[in-house]
């Protein structure tokens, strides 16, 4: 069971990998630091290595190898030689008689049940839960969502000093404020000793749900806001965006002129700005793995009609790969490109 709950831990871990390299190439130690906190189950070496083969890339377990060689070994305790043996006094040995052993814990035992059995049975007051004086209430770390079964749930680690949590969220864009007038609000008090708080939405659309969540504090009957976190959650398959390049060559085989054709099987959608990255001998897996060489602003896409962008040929070099992305890769969770197939990206 153990080893079972292990592996679920495994793949909600992976999740928020995921959601992280949606939003950014790279995962920093403060987000690492915040997968020990949230996945106590797990070493530091295990979160890394799920890291690297998510990313394909070995710094991170590199990172924490070098860590580990900075840890000085000490060793405890004093061997004793063979002659300090031969030389104990046997005066010093005390000498145990096991059967009044036996008796004295027998009769312990049978004291212990009697006054059990006395004993009125305390009555307990409700607990309180104790706040350290002069401890400031802590902020939220991290976020969780997920959509399974029509039903959408965000849950957050409490943190210390907080019992009230103000959840807001909209369909269009983050809350600003705890006094967002556009946003759906819901108070979630937290119960006595619960550690995780949890907020669900049981029949969801096929929408984007951004949610913004708030520690509330009252003092001396005023309320107060921490800072907000925020998170999230698709709720719809996001919109397939198609490019292809458009290449003229003069007699002579030279490239005379490039352009990207834009489409979409949606409606309409507004696609965010884009960037061609290039890479020489290979194909650019990620924004950051090659060079951003033209960005693309925002483009109006209907499924009626094409789009055509002409890049300036200059920026077009020899033997390389170029290739679309986002230039917010947030944007990955709403949009989705698709790009031609591999040889159409490569300029010889």
């Amino acid at each position: 069971m153990e080893y079972e709950n292990k592996e679920k831990v495994i793949e909600e871990l992976k999740d928020e990998i995921d959601v992280v390299l949606s939003i950014k190439d790279e995962i920093t130690e403060d987000e690492i630091n915040n997968f020990k906190e949230e996945f106590p189950m797990l070493t530091e070496t295990e979160i890394r290595k799920e890291i690297s083969k998510l990313t394909q890339n070995e710094k991170y377990i590199e990172q924490n190898s070098e860590e580990i060689d900075d840890v000085k070994e000490y060793k405890i305790g004093k061997k004793r030689n063979s002659e300090d043996q031969e030389n104990a006094d046997l005066d010093d040995t005390i000498r145990i008689d096991s059967i009044k052993i036996k008796d004295a814990i027998s009769n312990i035992k049978s004291e212990e049940n009697l006054n059990e059995d006395i004993k009125p049975k305390e009555i307990k007051e409700p607990e309180v839960e104790y706040i350290e004086p002069g401890r400031l209430p802590e902020n939220i770390k991290v976020i969780r969502g997920e959509v399974k079964y029509n039903q959408l749930s965000i849950d957050w680690d409490w943190p210390y000093g907080v019992n009230r949590m103000l959840v807001l969220y909209r369909n269009d864009k983050f809350p600003t404020k705890a006094d967002d007038s556009s946003a759906v609000k819901i108070i979630v008090d937290k119960s006595y000793g619960e550690a995780v708080g949890q907020f669900i939405i049981h029949k969801v659309k096929e929408e984007n749900y951004y949610f913004c969540v708030f520690p509330v504090l009252e003092v001396n009957g005023e309320v107060t806001y921490l800072e907000g976190k925020k998170r999230l959650v698709v709720s719809k398959a996001p919109s397939e965006v198609f490019y292809r390049l458009k290449v003229k060559k003069s007699l002579f085989g030279s490239v005379k002129a490039v352009s990207v054709l834009f489409s979409t099987s949606a409606e309409e959608i507004n696609m965010p700005p884009t960037v061609l990255v290039s890479k020489k001998a290979s194909i650019p897996v990620l924004k950051s793995d090659g060079e951003e060489i033209y960005k693309f602003d925002y483009i109006k896409l209907s499924k009626d009609e094409t789009a055509e962008v002409e890049v300036p040929v200059d920026l077009i070099r020899k033997n390389t790969y170029i290739k679309l992305f986002f230039d917010d890769e947030r944007n990955g969770s709403m949009f989705r490109i698709i790009p031609p197939e591999k040889r159409e990206l490569y300029f010889k």
